[in-house]
């Protein structure tokens, strides 16, 4: 039978039957919690509060089993039946007001943590948790109060400081943040936030050179932190070097294959590359920086013998903006392409066919401008011509150095287009949200016809006779398709799925009828 000890945990006179199955149940708990396995851990813990009813770690952490889960009801009535058991344990209190915190609900964790605070004031997680709900109420000068106040209190307490500099970052005031985990750093060495919040929140100081130089230690020291390795990724990005760059982001997947968005970011350092050098094989640039692995996922055959990667190659986008190059990008294809990451007036792209884009990359016609995210942007005031450079604010390169960078680039990227026009091997495709008029479709098809046999297809957005994928013919060498197109590239997420439908009809058209091989 069992029977209390003297602090409320289950005594070893129980048979040894029991105890084979109470240690099976914990150990199953264990490795399911390990791999994430939340349903198996909380049938685990539930069999635990049937067989050692007290026993507070069956509650505590099959209630935080649940909330992983979601089912936060239930999540509840387990904790809450922790807190009448053991009511001088303030553990089932800390997760109970946590399980309020995943759930979003911030007042009600705030009702919960200051209920913690009340039972057990000599505990730090009372105030740093408080803390955490204040500031996502948007609370930050409540936070700051409160937080200050811990850490005189709580002076040996990582945790306090910590989330009283994830207030700063908050705010966003990072010259205040990065004063707040530099005394992370020096009082608590071993946290991992103090290096690699410290790194984040120099990055966006604008202090680039010392957040590389923290975050290389960062990787180091917590090489399970694997937001320690995106930051130390994305810095090298913004300090424009992309050959490290490459590499970092390399390693990052090589750690942690299921972290979202890595493809992109690879392949936008690989682009980056290929202009910055005018070089066109990303092959030759995986091997220069050591890269053994493949650099780019296969794509599956989608279209006779080509890939979608393949398919979308053969595309080169005359604007209006830059949507069709992200569709290029999520599908790892890097094309180096004058109109891929710009925007101009119709008016503008037919007269710059009709001249060759004479003027366009020329020093007199440049300026720089600042676009969202602090992003340098080249304007060139002969064809109102806009485009992404890529560089950032941060990384802090002086006017005249980035115009003539880019005047550089965009005058590699005319050479090259009137090269694809007078080759006419490509499928030139234009897009905008308002639908493009036949007559507009055909003027610009016969500046492309200037230079050769070009196809073009126009990208109209669907309406009640054409669905999305639909193409027809308009006349020899082309055609109109339909796309679900985005009316804000900074909206919701491109449908890639509505792009590649409509671009492998059309290559299927284009090639049935002998336009490209």
């Amino acid at each position: 039978m069992r029977r209390k000890t003297p602090e409320g945990m289950v005594a070893t006179a129980a048979p040894s039957d029991e105890q084979s199955t109470i240690q099976r149940l914990v150990d199953e708990a264990h490795e399911a919690v390990s791999r994430c396995d939340w349903t198996t851990a909380a049938r685990a813990y539930a069999a635990l509060r049937v067989e050692c009813p007290n026993d507070p770690a069956g509650y505590i952490r099959g209630g935080a089993a649940l909330v992983e889960l979601g089912q936060f009801d239930t999540a509840d009535l387990v904790l809450n039946e922790a807190i009448g058991r053991f009511p001088d344990d303030p553990h089932p209190s800390i997760e109970y007001a946590w399980a309020a915190m995943r759930r979003n609900d911030f007042s009600e964790a705030l009702h919960r943590w200051s209920n913690v605070r009340q039972k057990f004031p000599d505990h730090p997680a009372g105030y740093y948790g408080a803390g955490s709900a204040l500031r996502d109420l948007g609370c930050l000068d409540e936070a700051d109060v409160l937080l200050l106040d811990a850490t005189e209190k709580f002076p040996n307490d990582p945790w306090v400081a910590i989330h009283r500099a994830w207030v700063a970052m908050r705010r966003p005031d990072w010259a205040e943040a990065v004063l707040r985990l530099e005394a992370v750093r020096r009082r608590f060495p071993d946290e991992a936030s103090g290096y690699v919040d410290g790194g984040w929140a120099l990055f966006e100081a604008g202090r680039l050179d010392e957040a590389d130089s923290l975050l290389a230690i960062a990787v180091e020291k917590f090489p399970e932190q694997e937001s320690a390795f995106f930051h130390y990724a994305r810095t090298a990005a913004a300090r424009n070097s992309w050959r490290e760059a490459l590499v970092r982001w390399r390693k990052l997947q090589d750690l942690f294959p299921n972290r979202p968005g890595l493809d992109v970011a690879i392949n936008q350092a690989v682009y980056e590359i290929q202009i910055d050098e005018e070089k066109n094989d990303a092959a030759a640039i995986a091997a220069a920086v050591g890269l053994q692995a493949p650099l780019l996922k296969p794509s599956s055959v989608t279209s006779g013998d080509k890939s979608e990667h393949e398919i979308l190659k053969d595309f080169e986008s005359l604007g209006d903006n830059c949507e069709f190059g992200l569709v290029q990008r999520r599908s790892a294809c890097e094309t180096l392409d004058l109109f891929r990451w710009a925007t101009l007036p119709f008016e503008k792209l037919v007269l710059g066919l009709a001249s060759g884009f004479d003027g366009l990359g020329d020093l007199k016609n440049a300026s720089m401008s600042l676009g969202p995210e602090n992003e340098l942007l080249y304007w060139d005031s002969a064809y109102s011509y806009a485009l992404h450079s890529h560089i950032y604010k941060a990384s802090g390169p002086k006017e005249e150095t980035f115009i003539k960078k880019m005047c550089n680039r965009v005058q590699f990227l005319k050479r090259k287009i009137v090269e694809d026009l007078q080759s006419s091997e490509r499928i030139f495709l234009y897009k905008r949200f308002s639908r493009i008029p036949d007559e507009e479709a055909i003027a610009l098809m016969l500046e492309l016809e200037r230079y050769g046999p070009n196809k073009l297809v126009c990208v109209r957005p669907p309406d009640e006779e054409h669905s999305a994928g639909t193409v027809h013919v308009l006349r020899e060498r082309l055609l109109i398709t339909y796309v679900n197109i985005m009316k804000d590239l900074y909206g919701p997420d491109i449908d890639v799925a509505s792009w590649l439908t409509a671009c492998k009809a059309v290559h299927f058209e284009a090639t049935r009828r002998g336009w490209i091989s």
